[in-house]
């Protein structure tokens, strides 16, 4: 089977197992007669919330007291220091496609990535002000995810693309897409390949999502390093675990989830959920496949410097796996899907070009 099916095939499992029950995916609700300890998150009108000390009988409400919003902290962008590293499959897990190889050197200059993927309050925001229909939040079975601070889902590449030329319009910027080509957009509005001619938010390029995701080029499997995601005895991702098995019971029988972990979030978690990694860049592996700008390039072993895949390539790669993952995910792992396909495992984030000049921090 080639990746594509695969990879839908497995989102489609998942999905269409969850339909079958109630949602469950929430951060617990915020009790009054219960004491909270530092740290702890709960869910209040609509919002997550993390105690800063123990509290008891104090509702979540403005960012006073005991408690702080679990995700204010966590959104923008984080900005990666430009550089050379090894692109592709760098460690070998079994699990690897030949689209993974060969490893060739790959320059990058410094760009911005968003700390988390864009969430459905972001997106409905653009779709409240331009009139369009909102992205559903249903999975396959039409059972509700959730929406708020949950990943934004079931949006396609040109979705995306559409909502990231909004954006930049809120802001007086140029846009960064022909709507109707998926080319890049200079400042002028002209096509354009080179990344540091596009102004405003764009996706990021595939080598740069990879190269941030493996902070910086590390040999690492996952975005929690190899190995399983509980680190240091807590859970690092939102991936199939032991919540996903207890979800779904009996029909996902035969289903092999990661050993001994427990993330609590059977399906979608809200965003910066999970320890962010060295670059402070959330969510890497697991909860949604991200889009990314490129159409599916061919590796070759030569040195690429700020790569992007073919324009009119009939696929745009997906990266970083999503909550139905478990041993087969890994950072190079190359999803060519349809820009026009979407659902409950895909979503996206944002990327920047640094203006000329301007130094990584």
């Amino acid at each position: 089977m080639n990746k594509s099916k695969s990879m839908a095939l497995h989102a489609l499992f998942a999905t269409v197992l969850a339909g079958l029950f109630p949602a469950a995916f929430a951060a617990e609700s915020w009790q009054a007669n219960r004491a909270y300890q530092q740290g702890e998150t709960v869910s209040h009108d609509g919002e997550d919330w993390q105690a800063r000390w123990w509290s008891y009988g104090e509702a979540p409400g403005a960012e006073w007291g005991p408690w702080q919003s679990a995700n204010a902290a966590k959104r923008g962008l984080a900005t990666v220091a430009g550089g050379t590293f090894i692109m592709g499959a760098t460690v070998e897990n079994g699990f690897n496609y030949p689209n993974e190889t060969p490893l060739h050197p790959v320059t990058l200059s410094s760009y911005q990535i968003g700390k988390t993927e864009v969430t459905f309050a972001d997106y409905d925001r653009y779709t409240r002000a331009t009139g369009r229909t909102p992205a559903s939040s249903l999975d396959i079975g039409q059972v509700e995810m959730g929406r708020g601070q949950n990943p934004v889902i079931n949006v396609t590449w040109f979705d995306a693309i559409k909502y990231i030329n909004w954006l930049n319009q809120q802001r007086g910027w140029p846009r960064a897409y022909d709507e109707n080509t998926g080319a890049l957009l200079d400042s002028a509005g002209q096509p354009t390949r080179d990344v540091g001619k596009v102004f405003g938010y764009r996706l990021p390029t595939e080598a740069e999502w990879e190269y941030a995701a493996r902070e910086r080029g590390r040999d690492i499997v996952n975005a929690w390093g190899n190995g399983s995601p509980l680190v240091n005895g807590k859970p690092t991702a939102n991936v199939a675990d032991a919540s996903f098995m207890a979800y779904f019971g009996e029909l996902a029988a035969g289903f092999t989830p990661w050993p001994d972990y427990d993330d609590g979030h059977p399906r979608l978690a809200p965003v910066g959920s999970y320890p962010a990694n060295a670059l402070g860049v959330h969510d890497l592996s697991g909860n949604v496949w991200e889009w990314t700008n490129d159409g599916e390039r061919t590796f070759t072993t030569e040195a690429q410097r700020n790569p992007l895949g073919p324009v009119d390539s009939p696929v745009r790669i997906l990266r970083g796996a999503s909550f139905d993952n478990t041993f087969d995910m890994h950072l190079t792992d190359r999803a060519p899907i349809e820009p026009t396909y979407s659902n409950p495992s895909i979503g996206f984030r944002l990327a920047r070009s640094l203006p000329a000049g301007a130094a990584a921090r």
